[in-house]
């Protein structure tokens, strides 16, 4: 029982080390804000375009697979090349601005990666005015 113990004990304790080196050696997504404050909107304005800037922190390339937008109102854009580790990639982002109500509104993008935070999410803020 003692010998089960043991192996037992050295597999949790190797389990854990390999999980601690591999979780050291990946991509890491890093943006500067996760909510936006886009601002005030006037009532004429169609498209609100924005660059977000996504750096790779983390010591391997990260690759950014996909961003889904959270309505058809909103696109992107960006390089589908790996981002080199402490190098930054723009990320594009069109809102048109046809179909939103006069108060506050909230838009998003989901970044799907490779890094150790596998999505990233990052929100838009953004008040419409009236005429």
């Amino acid at each position: 029982m003692k010998l089960y113990r043991k192996f037992l004990l050295i597999t949790v304790l190797t389990l854990i080390s390999i999980a601690s080196v591999h979780a050291q050696s990946m991509a890491r997504v890093e943006v500067e804000q996760d909510t936006v404050a886009v601002g005030t909107i006037g009532p004429y304005v169609r498209n609100v375009s924005l660059e977000i800037p996504v750096r790779n922190s983390g010591n391997t390339p990260l690759t950014i697979y996909k961003i889904k937008t959270d309505c058809i109102c909103t696109t992107t854009s960006y390089d589908r090349t790996p981002i080199p580790p402490g190098e930054t990639r723009m990320v594009k982002v069109d809102i048109k601005m046809e179909s939103f109500f006069i108060d506050e509104n909230i838009k998003s993008i989901m970044l799907y990666t490779n890094g150790q935070e596998l999505q990233k999410q990052i929100y838009f803020t953004f008040t419409v005015k009236e005429k």
